[in-house]
């Protein structure tokens, strides 16, 4: 059975020492009050950016719009200004919006991302700047082979004179 040497012992015990040490600074890191606020804004920012988002897609009409009824103003814009308005001034109206100011702020950060990235995504998609967000009219259509990441010419019928579909169509599957 091979022995190890005194010097390869004394190298394993520092690097299990240091290996300790290193576990127990994370570890610390981790407990620490600015690591958990850091995860908390982050989570907020997420959840705020998400929730509006699945709002929008569930609320949008079919040319992409989500206005306040009679006008050409977004209700996201709406959400990002008087969310925003409560982070920074929020204190200044009550002690009770004081008390949300922190937490109103990441879910206005989370906010003005979701809402800012549809704006670019619409601008870049129209080449027209314009503050309404939604971009459902602007996504290319299913039969769109050349912008379509999802399409495939197999997928739908035989018009493109593949072998597989045009058997596929005759044969009634």
């Amino acid at each position: 059975m091979p022995q190890i040497s005194d010097t390869q012992l004394a190298k394993l015990g520092n690097q299990i020492t240091s290996r300790d040490a290193v576990i127990d600074r994370l570890r610390d890191q981790v407990k620490s009050k600015q690591t958990q606020d850091n995860a908390t804004v982050l989570a907020l920012a997420a959840a705020g950016g998400a929730g509006f988002g699945y709002l929008r897609g569930k609320m949008e009409a079919a040319d992409g719009a989500w206005n306040v009824p009679n006008t050409q103003i977004d209700w996201e814009a709406v959400a990002v200004l008087a969310i925003s308005g409560i982070a920074l001034g929020g204190g200044m109206v009550s002690k009770g919006l004081k008390k949300i100011e922190t937490p109103a702020t990441a879910v206005a950060a989370g906010l003005i991302g979701h809402y800012t990235g549809q704006l670019a995504r619409k601008m870049a998609k129209t080449g027209t700047f314009t503050l309404v967000a939604g971009s459902s009219p602007y996504l290319p259509p299913p039969g769109d082979a050349n912008r379509s990441l999802s399409y495939h010419r197999t997928q739908m019928s035989s018009p493109y004179a593949d072998p597989v579909a045009a058997a596929l169509a005759q044969s009634g599957v």
